[in-house]
């Protein structure tokens, strides 16, 4: 189940230089990483998006489930 996520691309570079600094490993033409976590039942499964090549957290929680990873992948 693929998530789609309508945030502003301000919002997004704001979070990122929050995250990364103005000097930091991420940039707008870096590429994508893509994390998919599934909860502990397996009913429900999701996937974070982060810009730059990145680790995955080794879990996440969505509308109040947690979920570990069960994939990663980095496409420039």
């Amino acid at each position: 189940m693929k998530m789609n996520v309508c945030l502003s691309a301000g919002v997004v570079v704001s979070a990122l230089v929050m995250t990364f600094g103005v000097a930091g490993n991420a940039s707008a033409g870096a590429g994508t990483t893509f994390c998919g976590y599934q909860e502990v039942g397996g009913a429900q499964v999701w996937e974070r998006r982060y810009v730059g090549n990145r680790q995955c957290p080794a879990s996440d929680v969505k509308n109040g489930v947690e979920g570990t990873l069960v994939y990663s992948e980095y496409i420039a």
